[in-house]
Formats: C-alpha cells, structure tokens, sequence
C-alpha cells in the first residue's frame, strides 16, 4: 500500500476471486469469506500497523500508507563512477 496515491477499494466479490476460491459462490460462502478474510487483515494489522486500510461492507478500503519496510540505502552504480573521455 506504500504505492498507493489515492483512496482505492476492492470489493468483497474482487477480492474472493483473487483469495478465496476454495469458498463456496454463494451467499453463505460470500459471508464466511469476508469472515475469514477481516480476521487475517487483524492478524496483518498487528504487524503493519501503519497501513491504512478499513473493512468496510462493500470491500476493503486501501488508502496511502508508509511503507512496511525502511528502505534500503543502495549503493551507486559502478557506471557513476566511470569518466567517460
């Protein structure tokens, strides 16, 4: 979610084709789905407290987060070194 710029949802029926396909398409595996999903999200939250995201009842709602990882300091390229005559 670091990459995302605006306010963004995913809908319930989105994300159980990308997640949940071992869930019955109906109304009863629909509802055990999102059941299933938002206790995983909980489980995420306590370790990405930083993200920005919300359950609500049309999907989950990704806004603009910080970054769960620091970033890395990487070196220069080689090519930078280079003196080109």
């Amino acid at each position: 979610m670091s990459y995302t710029r605006r306010r963004t949802t995913v809908s319930w029926a989105q994300l159980q084709g990308q997640f949940g396909s071992q869930f019955a398409d109906n109304r009863f595996g629909r509802a055990r789905f999102k059941q299933d999903f938002e206790r995983q999200l909980a489980a995420v939250l306590v370790v990405y407290r930083d993200a920005n995201v919300e359950a609500t009842t049309t999907g989950v709602v990704l806004r603009p987060s910080k970054t769960h990882i620091a970033p890395r300091h990487t070196k220069p390229e080689l090519s930078s070194y280079l003196i080109v005559h």
